[in-house]
């Protein structure tokens, strides 16, 4: 439990889910005298940025728990917000990481019941399930992560990456000799779709940076562990037009996986106002997974007037055999992610006057869903007011230097992060042990999600905040395995009419199969 809140306060640099009453019941113990400074807490913001290595010195990196957050349930993203070379990192709250391992509970367990009973008496760890050992459900992981390199450098003053938790929006604003530059993300709970925007500077510099996918086997913990994330073989995707960039991967195989077909894909069409794009071939690398026959496409962009992505993730479980994934040209997955990202480009209501993309048109029927659930339920601690402009940072560090109390402009941000955090991950399902956020593969317990206490603990909140989609996903993630959690019951027990629900899920299993002491 608090490794989970460790990386979830990491995430959104102070966030957890954090039940409204726990907050709401500490007393000050002393008073600070309001300055005349007011705080927003409708958002937080950081002045210092942490590069994403993109090189196999990141493969033990944690720098990503340190980015800012988007989502809606289904799709999200995490932003580094590094002002010359930022990542996006996406995510799509069903990819599971298959294994060999069986995913069905083991036959008539209940004749067998009376000897389990009597190991646990006799604290026999040796006993299993007659030959079947601990097995492990699928590990959630992310996908693909995209990297935009800046042309050219200078140096930074009046840093700020940001979150504005009423519009589920990150961005990043900083100045250099150029004038002012500002990206901008958010995932639209409208669309289903990320959209990022990058202008030129207040200056009238113009955008100049290639777009590019980072190697799998370079991003955290991409290495054979819990999980054979080397088992998996991917490509990396650029039209010739550069109307888009992505990747599309293949699972392994495995004879008992029901994803040994399956695959999944990342993509992102690209829109450029002004200036040109062009495909471009960058230095090769990962000779192993990456088996495209284009090794590193990019996209290079040219004094563009703004530049736009949308970008979109999803799945397929029966993509094609391992064996025929390197020959084969065409994906049904990648033509659909492409299809449903341009439509969204070429939205009529997304569209300015002179026929041009128009972020703020995207974010508005977003904004109105989103906002219109993190303003339900509002949250003020009195006390600590001159500390509640402070960058997230600052305020930690005060907290660290002062363990007498707890610092309530502390208290009051967590609460919204956490408000926050529920709400971008809520819809679809239940909320893993991360949310629905990652940027490593083999996370702690697999990503998964947690039955015994974690699961609850995070969705207790909802009962109290006047939150709409979280039960409505908290629901369908039940009804989704409720014939999983009906079979336990049955060979577990030989109970008919009953279910019983598994200590873990990883979202699309839900027979128990881990046993062990």
């Amino acid at each position: 439990m608090r490794r989970l809140i460790a990386a979830m306060l990491c995430v959104v640099l102070a966030a957890g889910m954090c039940p409204a009453g726990q907050a709401a019941a500490e007393e000050p113990t002393e008073q600070i005298a309001e300055d005349g400074k007011t705080y927003d807490a409708t958002g937080i913001y950081s002045n210092s940025w942490y590069e994403i290595p993109n090189d196999k010195s990141g493969v033990d990196s944690r720098a990503w728990r340190e980015g800012m957050i988007s989502g809606n349930g289904e799709n999200g993203v995490i932003t580094s917000g590094a002002p010359y070379r930022d990542t996006l990192n996406f995510q799509y709250i069903y990819f599971n990481f298959p294994s060999a391992d069986p995913i069905e509970a083991p036959k008539d367990e209940h004749l067998y019941l009376e000897e389990a009973r009597q190991a646990v008496f006799n604290l026999d760890d040796s006993w299993n399930v007659h030959g079947r050992n601990r097995t492990f459900y699928y590990a959630y992981h992310p996908g693909a992560q995209l990297s935009l390199q800046m042309a050219s450098q200078g140096t930074v003053s009046d840093y700020k990456r940001w979150t504005n938790y009423e519009t589920a929006e990150v961005g990043v604003n900083f100045t250099d000799e150029k004038g002012k530059w500002e990206r901008r993300t958010f995932t639209s709970r409208a669309d289903n779709v990320t959209v990022t925007s990058i202008q030129p500077s207040s200056n009238g510099e113009r955008v100049n940076m290639t777009v590019s996918v980072d190697d799998i086997s370079n991003m955290c913990k991409a290495y054979n562990g819990m999980t054979n994330v080397l088992d998996q073989r991917y490509k990396k995707l650029v039209a010739d037009d550069c109307s888009y960039i992505g990747l599309v991967s293949k699972y392994p195989s495995y004879a008992n996986s029901d994803l040994k077909y399956g695959g999944y894909s990342t993509i992102s069409y690209v829109v450029v106002e002004g200036g040109k794009k062009e495909k471009v071939m960058l230095s090769e690398s990962d000779k192993t997974l990456n088996v495209g026959r284009e090794n590193n496409p990019a996209i290079q962009i040219t004094d563009a007037d703004a530049v736009y992505l949308i970008t979109k993730s999803n799945r397929d479980a029966d993509m094609c055999s391992f064996r025929n994934f390197a020959a084969k040209e065409q994906y049904d997955l990648v033509d659909r992610l492409v299809s449903e990202t341009k439509a969204v480009a070429e939205k009529r209501e997304y569209k300015n006057d002179d026929g041009t993309f128009s972020y703020d048109k995207a974010l508005a029927p977003h904004a109105k869903l989103h906002g219109d659930e993190f303003n339900a339920a509002k949250f003020t601690l009195e006390g600590d007011e001159a500390d509640k402009g402070l960058p997230t940072e600052e305020l930690l560090e005060k907290q660290r230097n002062d363990k007498s109390r707890l610092n309530h402009a502390l208290l009051e941000r967590a609460w919204y992060a956490g408000r926050y955090s529920q709400l971008c991950a809520s819809g679809i399902c239940a909320y893993r042990l991360s949310g629905m956020w990652s940027g490593e593969y083999n996370g702690g317990w697999r990503d998964i999600f947690t039955m015994d206490a974690n699961v609850n603990l995070q969705v207790s909140a909802m009962n109290t905040n006047h939150m709409k989609y979280g039960p409505l996903g908290y629901i369908t993630y039940f009804l989704r395995l409720a014939d999983d959690f009906r079979i336990n019951a049955e060979e577990a027990y030989g109970m008919h009419d009953a279910i019983q629900v598994s200590v873990n899920t990883d979202g699309d299993h839900g027979q128990a199969v881990e046993y062990d002491i």
